[in-house]
């Protein structure tokens, strides 16, 4: 019984772990000291979609999305069938969308070279305000937390590459469920171990064996 529920602990940890790593991945910004406000965005400016598609619905039923090769678990990921790789003026190398439950969560905004990261700084700023910032080796970070809806934006200024995020607070939600449930689940196996410590003492005051009992 022990090593199932050790097992099933290192399961949930694992996946909620994945989830968040890629969610992060490459382009997120590192935490922030400060207090979160309501909203980041300049008023009336939080993305209800992205490029007339709005959060939440299952891409797979629009002619014009092409489903993409991924192995990750729960998540989905498409490109726009005939989409001009560009934000503004600016080149970018692939524009990728991503539901999580068959619901639209993500799009991930990939380009390099200085040029570019002017350009697409400049259409982020203009549309959303004033961005929180942080600097974290050579990599610069901009980002907007609003009410459902969070964007990042981030260049490497060493390396020249960069990517622009939006992200559904959906999937954060859905993080924070399995983090609780992790904990319950360590919380109960603790109180299993401390009932049957207890129980260990007993019988070994009472000098019945303790051999007898299930290992956990």
């Amino acid at each position: 019984m022990k090593w199932k529920l050790g097992l099933l602990l290192v399961l949930l940890f694992g996946l909620a772990v994945g989830i968040m790593i890629t969610i992060r991945i490459n382009v997120s910004p590192p935490p922030q000291t400060k207090t979160k406000r309501a909203s980041d965005f300049r008023a009336n400016s939080e993305p209800a979609g992205f490029r007339g598609i709005p959060w939440m619905i299952d891409l797979s039923k629009l002619s014009h999305m092409k489903q993409l090769p991924s192995d990750l678990e729960n998540y989905k990921l498409y490109e726009r069938i005939g989409e001009e790789k560009k934000i503004g003026q600016a080149n970018v190398q692939y524009i990728q969308y991503w539901t999580f439950h068959d619901k639209f969560v993500k799009v991930d905004v990939s380009f390099d070279g200085q040029e570019n990261w002017d350009i697409i700084k400049k259409i982020t700023f203009e549309r959303f305000g004033p961005a929180r910032k942080s600097i974290e080796l050579d990599r610069v970070y901009y980002s907007w937390d609003g009410k459902d809806v969070s964007v990042s934006l981030v260049f490497d200024t060493k390396l020249k590459y960069g990517g622009l995020h939006f992200m559904h607070n959906y999937i954060l939600e859905v993080l924070e469920d399995r983090m609780k449930k992790l904990v319950e689940a360590y919380g109960t196996l603790e109180q299993i171990r401390e009932k049957r410590k207890k129980l260990e003492e007993k019988m070994r005051k009472l000098g019945i064996p303790t051999d007898t009992l299930e290992d956990f």
